[in-house]
């Protein structure tokens, strides 16, 4: 469990694909990591089969629109009426759909985003199960589960292993190995009881694809919890407004880079 501040960030951060301790020490030789993964999901077995159909409908696809362009993520229900997603999927977006198996919503009003640490929470009025929200206690090693959206089929259920704590720009982020996919951002990151632990943020760098960064369940806690103590709510129209200056990828030095230009 990590006990470092949760502080703000820059709006420019950089993402390296190299693993390193919570400490920030360097991590141990790539095969290693590998093989200490391997052997982690082999003794555990399946990852939390009881919960497996239940999170189902607690999953949606969302579908971002700003104009011409088009971005796909995940949310999840942590409140009956309140999805739980990443900022970046639909920051400056005009329209936001939401889709749980045939059924179509349209998203208009949000309740509250974080930039800095990349959570939003979307009010819709399709009810659903809330996921357990759990907390950032995880031990080196242990086993998780990510899920999302990679395409437009079911949702995908990605075994993956919790590697350590990292404070990237001033905010901590899990480090996880495993092949989280674009489509996934927003998706929930459960530990071995089905609780949410995370919520997935992107790959580490291209050339690493199963090196995956998740933000702690921290900070949609805290923003779930001022939500239901003070709700506001804001339309979609001025949310486009508001955020329509989306970041920018680039790649640079196989690191990932990510700028307000």
């Amino acid at each position: 469990m990590h006990t470092g501040p949760d502080t703000g960030v820059q709006r420019s951060r950089v993402l390296g694909h190299g693993l390193r301790t919570a400490h920030g020490g360097a991590a141990l030789p790539g095969i290693f990591l590998v093989l200490a993964c391997l052997v982690c999901l082999w003794a555990a077995g399946p990852v939390h089969p009881l919960h497996a159909a239940s999170t189902d409908s607690s999953v949606l696809r969302i579908t971002a629109r700003d104009g011409s362009s088009q971005r796909m993520g995940t949310a999840f229900y942590v409140h009956p009426n309140i999805l739980a997603t990443s900022y970046h999927v639909i920051q400056g977006a005009t329209t936001i759909t939401a889709v749980r198996d045939t059924t179509r919503v349209r998203i208009t009003s949000l309740l509250a985003f974080d930039p800095k640490r990349d959570v939003a929470l979307l009010y819709t009025p399709l009810e659903g199960p809330a996921l357990p929200l759990g907390w950032e206690d995880l031990e080196p090693f242990a086993q998780v589960q990510a899920l999302g959206f990679v395409s437009e089929g079911s949702v995908q259920k990605i075994p993956a292993v919790f590697m350590a704590w990292e404070q990237i720009a001033g905010i901590w982020h899990m480090r996880l190995q495993g092949p989280v996919q674009p489509g996934m951002s927003g998706g929930p990151v459960l530990n071995r009881e089905g609780r949410v632990v995370g919520l997935n943020r992107f790959t580490a760098a291209p050339d690493t694809p199963s090196a995956a960064v998740a933000v702690g369940v921290r900070a949609v806690r805290r923003l779930l919890d001022r939500s239901l103590a003070e709700p506001e709510f804001m339309d979609l129209a001025a949310f486009a407004r508001k955020t329509g200056n989306r970041p920018k990828l680039q790649t640079r030095d196989n690191r990932l880079l990510i700028t307000d230009q």
